[in-house]
This record gives structure tokens, sequence and C-alpha cells, in this order.
């Protein structure tokens, strides 16, 4: 905790009035004292010292500040109740230590402070010089203090930012802590690597911010992937929205020069999986654990689960349109097999929305007997034990092969390629886009005409054939 700084009453002594002496009285101690009513006040007891004078208390705390420049000047806090005076006190000395350090630019400290971690009262602002085992001086009084100042006072502005967030989410989604906790620890590393310290520095810093959102880089070192450096810049341009609504940035730089540079031969993309590949696919998988079965061997496993499960997860996906990290998440008790629904529940959910949808019944059944041998909860063994979902692409790579499973240039067959099966499967089959739109559970149709629906050349030589044959509907079959 912060050292307490000393607070304090003025005594300034003033003459005694004319036949006041008759009225000094004296305590046990010895000592004398007089009762005196200042101008605006009650009665005070006023101290008479040897040369006859009384001491009149102050209404008011004091306190001594050392400011900025290095002196200390004694600062008439205004108030009369102790607790107060004695946070005023503090805040006050905390924000000429930040102006000593360079945090803060001008006299507004409120405004330009920009909130990173931790929090105020916590800094011992009183912090001794570091010294090695022979007396050198390793960290200077000074450089202790803006460590210690970086990384702990700038909490005030994120906290607000947080408390936005929560007030106001995004429109057509939820807002769960753990949306926010993510968000604010994408800003939080961010202003910590780019060396933000205020306000004025976000503002003027569009540019290292650039040059850090280039060289973004991944757990495993590798370059860091297109998602997350948008995920990145669209969090950051939340925040710079959010100063410039409260005036405290007059322009966007980084929603007007700040962008994803996207490398194209970096850059992979998915292609559909087709209904033949995830027949033969779970036919093999079956097959494996058929024949491991008849040896009396352990059945092949996939980032360890069995092959039979994973025939039975992308059946599960291939059938119902699941994203992986939903599909990881769904429990034993959110399949009801007496109406054929699956609950999706909304802490699961990407849009944060709760959804029934139906169990196609030869599905239905394979569940029934999967559930027979299972504890409750996740109904899949999706993941680790420490909760993290396991590697789909890795499990859908080995199951398909090198080959199969594509490379960047040709587009991959990961996870998600399941989905992007079932929402096309249903084009294929005639069903409307509303219904689409509605099992798919997306935000909007463009969705899945933009990355869902994989028109092939049938369909196309087939239209032409229709047009050719006037079957639209209004045509006279008459070529122009």
């Amino acid at each position: 905790m912060a050292d307490e700084i000393k607070i304090f009453k003025v005594a300034p002594t003033r003459p005694l009035s004319d036949g006041a002496e008759s009225e000094i009285k004296t305590r046990r101690n010895g000592t004398k004292f007089i009762r005196y009513q200042p101008r605006g006040r009650g009665v005070v007891e006023c101290e008479v010292t040897t040369t006859g004078r009384m001491r009149v208390p102050s209404e008011h705390y004091y306190t001594y500040i050392r400011f900025a420049d290095g002196i200390k000047r004694r600062v008439n806090l205004k108030l009369t109740d102790k607790q107060a005076a004695q946070k005023k006190a503090m805040k006050l000395q905390v924000a000429e230590d930040r102006k000593s350090v360079g945090l803060v630019t001008t006299e507004d400290t409120n405004n330009l402070s920009l909130p990173l971690v931790g929090d105020p009262a916590e800094i011992k602002w009183r912090i001794r010089p570091v010294f090695d085992k022979r007396g050198q001086v390793i960290k200077s009084a000074a450089e202790s203090n803006a460590e210690k100042l970086q990384n702990a006072i700038e909490g005030s502005w994120l906290d607000i930012f947080a408390e936005h967030i929560r007030k106001n989410p995004p429109r057509g989604r939820a807002t769960t802590e753990r949306h926010v906790r993510e968000c604010l620890t994408a800003i939080r590393t961010a202003m910590i690597n780019c060396g933000f310290k205020s306000v004025p520095d976000f503002a003027r810093g569009h540019s290292k911010f650039q040059t850090y959102l280039n060289g973004l880089r991944g757990r495993n070192g590798k370059e860091g992937s297109d998602r997350t450096k948008r995920y990145l810049l669209g969090q950051i341009k939340r925040f710079e929205q959010f100063l410039f609504r409260r005036k405290l940035m007059t322009e966007l730089p980084y929603r007007d020069e700040v962008s994803v540079i996207v490398d194209d031969k970096k850059h992979h993309k998915r292609r559909h999986l087709s209904k033949s590949e995830w027949a033969n696919a779970r036919r093999d998988l079956r097959r494996k654990a058929r024949a491991a079965r008849q040896k009396g061997t352990s059945p092949p496993t996939y980032q360890r689960i069995t092959a039979d499960q994973v025939s039975l997860i992308m059946e599960f996906v291939g059938l119902t349109g699941l994203r992986s990290t939903e599909t990881a998440s769904i429990k034993t008790d959110d399949v009801d097999l007496e109406s054929l629904t699956l609950k999706v529940r909304s802490e699961i959910s990407k849009n944060g929305k709760g959804a029934s949808l139906p169990l196609h019944p030869v599905l239905a059944r394979k569940l029934a007997r999967h559930m027979e041998s299972r504890a409750a909860g996740f109904l899949f063994d999706m993941r680790t034990r420490s909760g993290r979902v396991r590697d789909t692409s890795a499990i859908m790579r080995r199951v398909l092969g090198e080959e199969q499973y594509g490379n960047k240039d040709k587009g991959i067959a990961d996870f998600h390629a399941l989905r992007r099966m079932f929402v096309n499967a249903l084009r294929t089959v005639g069903v409307h886009d509303t219904v689409r739109m509605e099992l798919a559970r997306h935000a909007g149709q463009s969705v899945m005409a933009r990355h869902y629906d994989a028109v092939t050349m049938t369909e196309k030589r087939e239209a032409i054939e229709r047009l050719w044959r006037g079957r639209w509907e209004g045509g006279t079959g008459q070529t122009p």
C-alpha cells in the first residue's frame, strides 16, 4: 500500500483581545487555553503561549506535496473531514508524481492519463534506489518510480471503457465477461508493446502501432494470423472511437490510416468438403476402429479422440452445422432424444443467442448409443484437461490425408469445412435462404452467399440450358 501522507491543521497565533486575560483557564497538565469563536465557526479552544498570544487551529486540513519541479509546498486541502482529506492528499501526490515522470504533459490529469493496468492506490511512492552487492546503483529512485508508475497507475480510462463495453454491446451480439477480458487484454498488450503512456502518445502513435501490428507473432513464434490482427485492430479502433466521443482526440488516425496488410502468398483459403469426401472419411474411420477391435488392439486415436468418436463428430457437425467450439461445448443434457432437438446454449453460441435445432432421426439413434456409455458432462472428448479445445485442424489433416486436406493455394478442408458443407447442401436440396440462415444461425444471408455457397459447373450449365429453353418465369424461349 502507498505510504500515508501526513495531514495536519495549522494554528497561527493572534493577540488576545482586551480583557480576555480573565477568561484564560488552565488544564491539568499545566497548559493554558481560552475559548474563542472565529468568524463563521463555532467555539474552539485556543492554546495560550507564554508571550500572551493564542493559537487558533485552522478549520481545514493541510499537507505537504512534493511538486513535479521537486519543491515541497504546503497545500490547503479545504476539507474538514480527516479521512476525505487523507484521500485528497494522496490523489494530489499521485498527480504530481505522474507529471514528474512525464506521464502527463498538461494540468488536466484526469483526461490525459491513459489507463493500462493496476490501481493508483497500490503504488509505493517513496521508492529507494536499487543497489547490487558492491553498493553500486543498479536503478535510481526516479527510474524505479517511473517503472512502478508504468506498471501500476494507469487504470482509469480502461476501466471506464470496460464498463462502456458492458453497457453498449455490439449490435446482434451479447457481451460476456470473457469477451470484455479478451478485449481489454488485447488493448493493454498493444499499449505496453508500443510504449503508450498517455492519450497524446496514443493519438500520435498510429505509425508505431502499424509497425507493431505488421510484426505481430503468435505463441509458436510464427507470424500472427490475419484474423488475430483484424481483431486487435478492431478493438483499438473501438477504443479510439470511445476517446474521440469524449473529446480526448480530435482525429481518428487508426480508422483512416492503419490497416492489416494481407500477404496473398501466406494467406490461406478454405475449400468446401464434398459429400463423398465426408462419407468416405467416416467409413474409413469406422473400418479402422472395427479392424482394431477384431485384432484386440486399442483403436487409433486422433488428438486422443477415438476413431469411432471422430466419425460420430463429423456426422454430428455435418447434420447440425455447429462450429468447433460449440461442438466441444455441447453437453449430454443439451440433447433431447424424445423431441429430437439439440439445445445450443447462449453462453456457447457465437452470437450469444440460444437456439433449438432439429436432430436427424439416424443421428439421434447414434447419439443415444453413444450416450449410454458416457457420464453426464460434455458430449464429446474434444477438450483437454485444462479445458482448451483440441486441435481440430490436425484431426482433419490426419483423417483426410495431406493431399485431400489441401494446401494454402488450393484451399484447405479444415473442421469448418463440415459446417460449409452443411450450409451448401441445404441450398442444393432447395431449402429457402431464410430457413438456412436460421439453421446456420447467421446474422444475415450475405454471409452465406459470400463464404458458404459453392456453385458447381453442373449448376451453371443447367442454368444456361434453362435460359436457352425459356424455362425462366415469363420467358419466351426465343433468343433475342
